[in-house]
């Protein structure tokens, strides 16, 4: 039979855009808009629309997605893809059905068809537990996606086929008129689909042999006879709470299953119970169910107005979903880039303000540690909005019932008490108007505030239109604070992380190397105490212990939790220059030809400094000026006084080199940390520090460069006195 279908079509099967129902999709929207929400509660409401469960179903068995075994259980099928894809291919599924052109130009309306998929797999599950069969879910889903084929016909049919609007005693969706092509193949199309995912399963026979006849099914496997029973009774179901099946279809599906008449009957009642509880849920009006089971594919003239207003109503909040989804994602971007949440409050503000026109709105949000409701510590809201404290159980506040209740609501609306409450009057005073306008901010389960709109009675009919607008924009403002806050705090502990990860790391090294450094010291100690009257070699080793013991001061400040600020202390710069040079002179510049001229100025006033970072300073611009002259050179070592009096003298020192000079590039960011690949064998870091613990100091630092002849830095010390050495 297979081989009668167009074997373009049945290629075709796999790419054909199913519809799911608007409502479906609405729920399926929201709940995959937050992360936590549970899978369970995801494959739930997925196992009551057959085109997101075929859907879905096909990606997961897909070759991007596909496991060592094919999966039919909706949970890890839905798992397996992950919920930011499932949320991108819902988002798709969303603008296809609101943008992509209707069949034949004409509306259809699967509700009918919905409604029978659905109480086909509660009938296939309920008779599959009566009969103990192994996996009422498969049961489930074979009765779920037993018609799947009229669903691809009408979404996918090819050019040159036509459409009816007449509805078949059987309650198919439309008819084809083409010699080649007959209603019959949408079984054929339907297990075309299942076959795609190579299910260990007969859930594909149970698909094809769904409208066979009695004696037909009555040699077929257990799946197939449960769905074919489900079908059968589904089509004398008048929809009622007691349904009143036939008494020759009662027994043909009990000799069939070997289920008496009671079980059948409980199968049945179960089953419309389970589908008037889900219509309820999502608003799906089923009432015509009873006359038409399928219902016809096109809102004939005769529809009613309810059926026509509520169809609409899905619609039209789809594409307010849609609509708030474009402009908000790059909004939602640029939202996240603000340094702060006062920030964020202060643009969610204007863009509400310029999106909805109805001025600017103020924010309530829960506290962190109250269960209360309080005004947003945000620049130009009311600051009397923070000292309100409005429990969020409260059952006289507009604003407690709104965030309770996950949906918009105003003073003007007809469920509002005649008397105000009080904290709505004072709220309404607040921002100097009559009404209020609140919408929830809710990221899932996560409630984060409301947000109110002083509201005059003459705009409330026009923010009624916006509402859902309004509410997709709050909801997506609610998840752009949450993730907001999830990064704030993820990157604080990251900090606190790494902080304590550096503490412990120089703990270590302080212990590491500060007891050998100590010893050193000890043993130089020693060596002095030998040498006896030799002063000039005593001196030298005195330079040496002193140098040893301001490393051991360096590396120890590795250890403290914060930077020790400098010791307040005056400083013979010009002794320190000298015994700078005795102690690195030969290494870092007679060994390398570099002549080293010295002018340092007699009487020069002692500077008010610390001296291990003067040090540092020094010996930092030392060993530049060696490196930047490996085949040798000349440095001059220069100091002088400014401006010398009691206060406000300046000590000035004065390196120079003869080497090749700074390239202007790296002038321009002399004292930032460089980029290590520029320059390899160095940290990049030297000037950078140099500066740093120049303005520690109080003073200043200040390079010149000259291409093939050298380079000046120059540092300015505050003068501590006017006494001279």
């Amino acid at each position: 039979m297979r081989e009668r279908a167009p074997q373009t079509i049945l290629e075709a099967v796999e790419s054909i855009p199913l519809p799911p129902l608007p409502q479906v999709l609405i729920r399926f929207l929201s709940l995959v808009e937050d992360e936590r929400t549970p899978m369970g509660d995801i494959a739930s409401l997925v196992a009551q629309d057959p085109a997101l469960t075929a859907h879905f179903i096909t990606v997961a068995n897909s070759p991007p997605f596909r496991k060592e075994t094919p999966v039919y259980n909706l949970e890890p099928c839905l798992a397996a893809i992950g919920i930011r894809m499932l949320r991108t291919l819902a988002t798709a599924m969303a603008v296809q059905n609101v943008f992509a052109p209707t069949i034949g130009e004409q509306s259809l309306d699967f509700t009918g068809f919905w409604g029978n998929s659905l109480r086909v797999a509660e009938l296939a599950r309920s008779l599959a537990i009566a009969l103990q069969y192994p996996d009422a879910e498969e049961a489930h889903l074979a009765g779920l996606l037993h018609d799947i084929g009229q669903l691809l016909l009408v979404s996918g049919l090819a050019e040159g086929y036509s459409l009816s609007g007449e509805t078949a005693s059987d309650g198919t969706l439309l008819t084809v008129s083409q010699s080649s092509l007959d209603v019959a193949y949408r079984a054929v199309l339907g297990s075309r689909l299942v076959e795609q995912w190579d299910l260990l399963s007969f859930m594909a026979d149970a698909v094809m042999f769904h409208r066979h006849s009695a004696e037909e099914i009555a040699s077929a496997d257990l799946l197939s006879r449960i769905v074919w029973s489900a079908h059968k009774l589904s089509n004398c179901d008048t929809g009622e709470d007691e349904p009143q099946i036939p008494s020759a279809e009662i027994e043909t599906v009990s000799s069939l299953l070997g289920i008496d008449a009671v079980g059948i009957s409980e199968a049945c009642r179960h089953a419309s119970e389970r589908v008037a509880e889900c219509a309820a849920s999502l608003g799906v009006d089923l009432s015509r169910l009873g006359q038409v089971i399928l219902g016809t594919a096109f809102i004939d003239r005769e529809q009613s107005f309810t059926q026509r207003r509520n169809k609409d109503a899905a619609r039209l909040h789809l594409e307010a979903k849609i609509r708030t989804m474009a402009v908000m994602q790059p909004l939602q971007q640029s939202l996240l880039s603000l340094p702060d949440e006062a920030s964020l409050y202060g643009a969610l503000g204007e863009s509400a303000r310029i999106l909805f026109g109805l001025g600017r709105p103020v924010f309530l949000v829960v506290h962190p540690r109250k269960h209360v409701l309080t005004g947003a510590d945000i620049k130009g809201q009311a600051p009397m909005l923070n000292r309100l404290e409005i429990q969020l159980d409260s059952a006289h506040c507009l604003a407690a019932a709104v965030l309770r209740e996950n949906r918009p609501r105003s003073s003007y609306d007809e469920d509002y008490p005649s008397t105000p409450f009080l904290s709505d009057i004072q709220i309404g005073r607040i921002v100097r108007a009559e009404g209020l306008l609140c919408i929830p901010m809710r990221n899932g389960e996560q409630s984060i505030g409301v947000m109110v709109y002083g509201l005059p009675p003459e705009r409330c009919s026009r923010s009624h239109a916006s509402r859902d607008w309004m509410t997709g924009f709050a909801s997506i403002a609610a998840k752009t604070i949450d993730s907001f806050r999830m990064l704030r705090d993820c990157s604080g502990g990251i900090e606190a992380e790494l902080t304590r990860h550096f503490e412990q790391k120089a703990r270590k090294v302080v212990h590491e190397v500060v007891n050998p450094l100590s010893i050193i010291n000890n043993y130089l100690q020693i060596v002095s105490q030998k040498l006896g009257g030799d002063t000039g070699v005593s001196r030298e080793l005195d330079i040496l212990k002193e140098e040893i013991s301001r490393v051991e001061r360096i590396i120890r400040n590795l250890g403290d939790h914060a930077e020790q600020p400098p010791a307040v202390e005056t400083v013979n710069v010009n002794s320190v220059i000298e015994g700078m040079m005795a102690l690195y002179g030969e290494s870092l510049f007679e060994a390398n030809g570099i002549i080293v001229d010295s002018y340092l100025a007699p009487e020069l006033p002692v500077a008010k400094a610390d001296r291990d970072r003067l040090k540092q300073i020094l010996l930092n611009l030392l060993k530049n000026s060696s490196e930047a002259m490996p085949d040798g050179g000349r440095l001059r070592i220069a100091t002088r006084v400014i401006d010398s009096g009691n206060i406000g003298g300046t000590v000035e020192i004065q390196l120079s080199d003869t080497g090749p000079g700074i390239p202007p590039d790296v002038i321009e960011c002399l004292f930032q940390p460089l980029d290590p690949g520029r320059r390899p064998e160095h940290s990049g870091v030297g000037l950078s520090i140099v500066a740093s613990l120049v303005e520690q100091l109080g003073g200043t630092i200040s390079c010149q460069s000259y291409p093939e002849k050298g380079t000046d830095f120059t540092i300015r010390l505050l003068q501590a006195r006017k006494d001279t050495i």
